[in-house]
């Protein structure tokens, strides 16, 4: 009921539209990824967004990211297609897991399955690919039959991703007999 919602702040955050919000609970970040190739990060302080931290220049839009809780690192994945981990400490890129998606958009989202310690990125050219964080690498890749991926999620209770590859259909694939990593 939208007569119980109380607007209690506004944020110019980026120059052009949003593309990708993220918050981090233990810094009390709010993280957003703008399609003006830079990532803004704020500090909420109250019931405000408060002041603004630091922006950081991305090579092309952001298209998702996420937060890799057990390693104090968020990623973004975007116009390049190229994977970027960054330091929850210094705010600073901290390393680049290299894709070959060349002109392929990242469109299905980015998630961390932490029980694998693995991210997951879903494209535009139907490849679902998961890279090994700790070896910043591609681990395996599979296709959905060349269909793009346009949402993702990974459900770490019953080691299941679900991926919305056309309309109206939702893949679902599990982790049993896996790949070693």
């Amino acid at each position: 009921d939208s007569k119980r919602l109380t607007l209690i702040d506004v944020c110019q955050a980026h120059e052009s539209f949003i593309t990708s919000i993220l918050y981090i609970p233990e810094e009390s970040y709010v993280i957003t990824g703008g399609a003006e190739s830079r990532i803004a990060v704020r500090k909420i302080e109250g019931r405000s967004f408060g002041k603004h931290i630091k922006y950081i220049d991305s090579k092309g839009f952001i298209s998702y990211m996420c937060y890799i809780d057990d390693e104090h690192l968020f990623a973004s994945v975007g116009g390049d297609t190229n994977i970027r981990l960054y330091n929850l400490n210094t705010l600073e890129t901290e390393s680049l897991i290299a894709t070959s998606h060349k002109g392929y958009v990242p469109r299905g989202g980015l998630v961390y399955a932490k029980d694998k310690k693995l991210l997951i990125a879903g494209y535009e050219d139907g490849m679902l690919d998961f890279y090994n964080l700790k070896k910043r690498q591609l681990v395996f890749g599979i296709i959905a039959e060349n269909q793009a991926y346009w949402g993702l999620l990974y459900n770490a209770q019953n080691l299941k991703i679900y991926a919305h590859v056309k309309p109206g259909t939702i893949k679902v694939w599990n982790f049993e007999g896996e790949r070693p990593m």
